[in-house]
């Protein structure tokens, strides 16, 4: 049979078992009726036999005080209240009216009974009244009645017993219809419609097999959620990505399985948007991972749909591009390093060419002037310009090594754990006394910290020799160095009681050859606090000075604990 065929045949069979149920309520129903009226009928006709006996017993008995004439007219009133719900039918008896023609029939037999009863009963007014003829009519008629009665009882209980046979039968031969009918319905409609169920079933299950298998061995970072963000498939490459390497996800919720998007309101919000029919894409986003971690992702969500075309959740693409990013973020940085670099070799040339003209313009001249025959005779010209010479050379000469230290910060980056306390302990042990002049160096418990051992020998060198050179007359240098524990860095607090900065030159003192004091007040080549400077930058540090003019300065700078 053809698809067609079967859906009319089953639409014909459900057709017919409907309205084999609703006959079968209908008879049942009428059925039930019957029994239920041929129930009263004999109830009643009991009631009535015995409000019979009672009326005749009361009159019977007035004379002696076992009955009133109220009792009896009462029992009167109801036996003719029941006699007429009988045939007629009575809504507060719960009785329709009788259509049983034999029972009318015998009921019309009993009106001469009623009506000797009620005229009987009519002309008692008090027990004076009760002559022995009415007496003989009241049991007469009470026989008579007596014997109808018992006839309407029996042709009742005959209707009653025939209504339950037929109820009976009828609901045997409608149900053997209807489980016909149900059993050809079945075969035709249901057991089709099972059997495409259990291959559809099964189609989805390849469906769902094959799906997984996909997800799962797909090269890429992909999950599949349902609409209350639990997982339904995950490939490989998500529980790599992801750290999640031999833990059971599928089930489980998004938000528990990475607890940290709780406290990313923006992306609950993205997911939300997404489970309503949107779609996003972002190619750059960063994750702070619950340990710390920061991870970088590229990803794309979608909302996925069922058969119904109804949204079942949602599909992550995801590609965890930290290294990509932060080789970017290097290369940034190293821009911009460079290009610092490049500013400060700029401003390093000219600043390196104009200095280092000067000593070089003063050998000339005092060479030239001892080629002079004119000056040459004369010996104090001559050693004058030849003490001239020796300092230009040496002022040359510092600026020479100042430059080399300057060019070489940075070329070691064999870092290894140096307890500052310890390095500048040494410091000052090679200090001759002379260059000291009397400075006190208070040290608060200086950690210790990873950098060049070398680098930072130089760095706190200089600013040693800085506040010795910058101290007040008469005033003894007192040098204060003490570090506090910040954000996984030590803050350096380098602190002295000399001269001062004016704060206009806060950021000048910190490049090369930049100097406050002229060279025939302080010694020195302009270039240690750019040594400084280039020192904590290398080792991953910013440096700041804070000063008061006359009553002394604090260099803050950072390491790595």
């Amino acid at each position: 049979m053809t698809k067609k065929t079967l859906d009319r045949a089953a639409k014909i069979n459900l057709l017919v078992s409907l309205v084999l149920v609703l006959l079968l309520a209908i008879i049942l129903e009428t059925l039930i009726r019957e029994r239920r009226t041929d129930a009263a009928v004999i109830n009643l006709s009991g009631r009535q036999r015995m409000l019979s006996q009672k009326i005749a017993k009361g009159i019977y008995t007035t004379s002696l005080g076992l009955a009133s004439i109220q009792e009896i007219k009462n029992d009167a009133e109801t036996w003719t209240l029941v006699h007429d719900g009988l045939i007629y039918g009575n809504d507060s008896l719960g009785l329709p009216s009788l259509t049983d023609q034999n029972l009318l029939s015998l009921f019309k037999q009993v009106e001469p009974f009623k009506e000797g009863l009620l005229r009987v009963v009519a002309q008692i007014n008090d027990t004076t009244q009760i002559t022995p003829s009415m007496l003989d009519e009241v049991e007469r008629n009470e026989q008579a009645f007596l014997s109808l009665m018992d006839e309407i009882v029996f042709l009742a209980e005959e209707n009653y017993n025939r209504s339950i046979f037929n109820l009976r039968l009828w609901t045997l031969v409608l149900s053997i219809l209807v489980i016909v009918s149900l059993v050809v319905l079945y075969f035709n409609l249901v057991k089709p419609i099972i059997r495409e169920l259990s291959r559809a079933e099964g189609s989805l299950m390849r469906s769902r097999q094959s799906l997984e298998f996909f997800v799962k061995h797909t090269p890429a970072a992909v999950a599949m959620l349902d609409l209350k963000m639990n997982y339904l498939f995950a490939s490989d490459r998500w529980y790599v990505d992801y750290g999640l390497e031999g833990r059971s996800i599928i089930g489980k919720n998004h938000y528990d399985i990475f607890p940290e998007i709780n406290e990313i309101p923006e992306w609950k919000e993205i997911h939300q948007r997404i489970l309503k029919g949107e779609t996003y894409k972002t190619d750059t986003d960063r994750f702070d991972r619950a340990d710390g971690k920061v991870d970088w992702l590229k990803y794309e969500l979608l909302p996925w749909r069922d058969d119904n075309g109804e949204i079942g959740g949602m599909i992550m693409f995801t590609e965890v591009i930290t290294q990509q990013v932060e080789m970017q973020l290097e290369l940034e940085r190293k821009a911009r390093e460079l290009e610092k670099t490049n500013e400060e070799l700029k401003h390093f040339i000219y600043i390196a060419s104009h200095d280092l003209q000067e000593p070089l313009r003063t050998t000339l001249s005092y060479s030239e002037l001892l080629l002079n025959e004119e000056f040459n005779s004369d010996e104090q010209v001559k050693q004058q310009s030849l003490r001239f010479i020796g300092e230009s050379v040496g002022r040359m000469s510092t600026l020479v090594k100042g430059l080399l230290d300057y060019s070489l910060i940075g070329s070691d980056n064999n870092f290894e754990q140096v307890d500052c306390q310890l390095l500048v302990n040494g410091i000052l042990n090679e200090l001759d006394q002379s260059e000291l002049g009397g400075t006190s160096v208070e040290l608060n418990n200086l950690p210790v910290v990873s950098g060049s051992k070398l680098e930072l020998t130089q760095l706190f060198h200089n600013l040693i020799v800085n506040s010795i050179k910058f101290v007040r007359p008469n005033v003894p240098c007192l040098i204060q160095i003490s570090a506090e524990r910040t954000n996984g860095y030590w803050i350096f607090t380098f602190s002295d009681n000399g001269i001062g900065i004016e704060e206009q030159y806060f950021k000048q003192i910190f490049k090369v050859f930049q100097r406050l004091h002229s060279k025939d007040r302080v010694e020195g080549s302009g270039i240690g606090l750019a040594l400084s400077k280039k020192i904590v930058e290398h080792h991953g540090g910013e440096i700041w000075v804070e000063s008061e003019l006359n009553k002394g300065t604090t260099f803050y700078f950072t390491l790595v604990g």
